[in-house]
């Protein structure tokens, strides 16, 4: 299979000359497949057929495979000499909302998996984003999990599942380090190292040598991420119909031209309340900020309180996948161990969550600025 890959980049490759048609590529593309073990003669590999969709449109994909005579990935091919752009990305979650697929590929100067979740409603992400580049494990493991012999729907939905999780792990992993370089993380960390010197020196002793100490975390240049991007940070050309039905059969409404959200402040009690975070501010950082002015001023109503404590609602409101707010300590890690809550406390009882997902904030940023104008109703 590692040769496979390299003979992959290679066929693709090949493709990053201007004097390659798109027909062309088309052709090595479906080679490849075939490679793969799946078979134009028996009906697997389907290429350019037009799907109807309503009365006056069509899909027409790039490639569909078919497993057992059920379709079950819709690949997108751009010539690498082209580049993949956000238009291609745009238009394979289109194909993937109108025939209801849980798997998308985007082939072009690199390869990109698209997996939609059976358990959510949220649009299609990218799991898996790689290179052409021979000796790839990950480019081996990909192909091993599409070959027509071994390919399983649900494995390779489990397969999909562990690059979701694992990219999920990291997008916590890295907004945690963003925070704990922020004024809120240095003051986490030198309160813990004090409370840690108090137990073994007593607290006047660690109150005392705290002071004389600068304490603050700077990130290693090493340790900076790149995250895949996703296809909803995408600019979407308004003239691209089939494109806007699909968004609006998702019941997300996008974010064009992927500009920054502006909402205008709200008054809560006599107290005026931003709805957006400050330019150079981390969202999670305005939750936070924001989160405290609201409960340190008893601005939301108990019934409200009582809502945001449970996960329906916390939904519902904000798209989040775990209560906004939690009381109890044992409930601030999931099943698997991971935190979901901040360390401290707010009004010195209610716990915010931290899961709030880079590749989700536009969801999150008009949900947010949404419930703060509820906020804003519920004390009039």
């Amino acid at each position: 299979m590692s040769e496979l890959w390299d003979e992959f980049c290679y066929l693709i490759g090949k493709h990053a000359s201007h004097f390659s048609s798109e027909r062309e590529f088309q052709v090595e593309a479906e080679n490849m497949f075939e490679k793969l073990g799946w078979s134009r003669f028996r009906g697997e590999i389907v290429s350019q057929v037009a799907i109807p969709i309503g009365s006056a449109h069509s899909l027409r994909p790039d490639i569909i495979l078919r497993h057992d005579s059920k379709d079950v990935i819709v690949v997108e091919l751009k010539k690498p000499s082209a580049g993949i752009c956000d238009r291609n990305a745009t238009q394979l979650v289109s194909y993937m909302l109108q025939m209801k697929l849980r798997f998308g590929l985007l082939i072009g100067d690199g390869v990109q998996l698209y997996y939609d979740k059976s358990d959510d409603d949220e649009l299609p992400c990218v799991v898996l984003n790689l290179q052409l580049q021979p000796g790839s494990e990950q480019g081996e493991d990909l192909l091993r999990q599409l070959s027509k012999q071994a390919f399983v729907a649900e494995d390779f939905g489990a397969y999909c599942e562990l690059l979701y999780e694992s990219l999920r792990d990291e997008q916590s992993a890295e907004d945690l380090t963003s925070w704990l370089v922020s004024a809120d993380g240095k003051e986490y960390i030198t309160k813990t190292v004090c409370d840690d010197l108090a137990v073994k020196h007593g607290q006047h002793i660690a109150d005392t040598a705290i002071k004389r100490l600068n304490i603050s975390a700077s990130r290693r240049q090493a340790a900076c991420v790149t995250l895949p991007q996703t296809w909803h940070s995408t600019a979407v050309d308004e003239s691209d119909m089939l494109t806007q039905e699909a968004l609006f059969v998702s019941g997300v409404k996008n974010q064009v031209n992927g500009s920054p959200y502006i909402s205008e402040p709200v008054v809560i009690g006599e107290k005026t309340i931003e709805t957006c975070k400050r330019n150079g501010e981390l969202f999670q950082e305005f939750v936070r900020r924001t989160l405290r002015i609201l409960l340190n001023s008893n601005m939301i109503p108990q019934e409200e309180l009582a809502r945001l404590q449970t996960k329906e609602y916390s939904k519902k409101m904000l798209g989040l996948e775990f209560p906004l707010l939690e009381t109890n300590t044992t409930k601030l890690c999931d099943r698997a161990g991971h935190r979901r809550y901040w360390a401290n406390p707010i009004s010195g009882k209610y716990y915010a969550t931290n899961d709030w997902w880079k590749q989700k904030m536009y969801i999150y940023e008009p949900k947010f600025a949404a419930w703060l104008k509820h906020i804003a109703e519920l004390n009039v």
